[in-house]
């Protein structure tokens, strides 16, 4: 059974730095988190399309994080699971196996037949040559950056971590209720690359243009689980429906910060997420959950965990999560 993906390309204009939970700015992720987007869109249509709030609010607008893409290639998340469940390579080549498990990202054409229950053979030439595009795609650079003392003006030199895009960027895939919705999303996530996403904004970081485009994939009609390709927050109900019964995933503690109307900063309260790539047994939904402080009482914060997931084939003996 085909199924057909809305895609969206991110052209980076600007450097982007998304950051890492930490004391520090040096680091700084190579790709969105789909709660980041999301929160990012809702913040615009609360300034210029109240009427899709709600919509993202109920989750009838979903989207993937954004990952990168090549001038040929898409690349999604490694899965959570054992590489030798996913991969025909020889026990005694432990360098390869070694290889494998640093790959973060897996190209489309390989990730296609891993939905099918299928295995790749892969060899070393197969590894250097996904390390290789994946390298041209974007560069990891440290900069410095002056910081002046609001009282004293005394000047204070800090290293920011910023990815530079070359050949290619991120790309995002979404999920409609219907094509009103697809229309609305479009126009405003064109508005958003003007606005810019992540840090440094003002600076003129996260700005992009947008290329639309689409994704065929053949899921199989026999699927027994459900890869995640976004964040993932289950409400109650979705706690108690044996969800993490023979499931592989990593969790992962989301925070950050908002602005008052005043202007001050607040930490959200932190919340934990499913991580992208998690193999999971059954369909997730998912939901907006509230990371107001305790301290504030006439404003929400909410943070977006919507799953967007994809069917796919594997056998309960694959399902051991990846060991680091």
């Amino acid at each position: 059974m085909k199924r057909t993906f809305d895609v969206f390309k991110l052209h980076f204009r600007s450097p982007l730095h998304v950051g890492i939970e930490g004391p520090w700015n040096e680091d700084a992720l190579n790709f969105i988190h789909s709660d980041t987007i999301m929160g990012a869109l809702f913040a615009l249509a609360v300034k210029v399309k109240p009427s899709l709030c709600e919509p993202l609010k109920e989750g009838r607008i979903k989207v993937s994080s954004a990952f990168p893409f090549s001038e040929s290639s898409y690349f999604l998340p490694t899965l959570l699971l054992r590489p030798d469940s996913l991969f025909e390579v020889s026990e005694s080549d432990y360098q390869l196996w070694k290889k494998l498990k640093k790959l973060q990202f897996l190209p489309l054409e390989w990730l296609k037949r891993i939905l099918k229950g299928e295995k790749i053979a892969v060899f070393e030439r197969d590894i250097e040559s996904v390390s290789g595009t994946l390298n041209g795609i974007f560069k990891f650079r440290v900069a410095p950056k002056v910081a002046l003392g609001r009282i004293t003006q005394n000047s204070n030199i800090y290293h920011y971590g910023e990815i530079h895009f070359d050949k290619g960027g991120l790309f995002i895939m979404a999920e409609f209720e219907d094509e009103g919705l697809r229309i609305d999303f479009s126009g405003l996530l064109k508005l958003l690359g003007d606005e810019g996403i992540g840090g440094r904004r003002t600076a003129g970081y996260g700005l992009f243009d947008v290329e639309k485009d689409k994704i065929e994939i053949e899921v199989p009609e026999d699927a027994n689980f459900h890869l995640l390709l976004s964040l993932y927050w289950p409400p109650d109900d979705e706690r108690s429906n044996g969800l993490l019964k023979n499931s592989a995933y990593k969790l992962i503690r989301r925070t950050g910060w908002f602005l008052l109307d005043d202007g001050r900063s607040l930490r959200k309260r932190p919340v934990w997420m499913f991580q992208e790539g998690s193999v999971l047994s059954a369909r997730p939904k998912g939901g907006a959950v509230d990371v107001t402080p305790l301290s504030i009482s006439d404003k929400r914060v909410l943070r977006f965990g919507f799953a967007f997931t994809i069917p796919m084939r594997r056998s309960d003996a694959d399902l051991q999560i990846q060991k680091d």
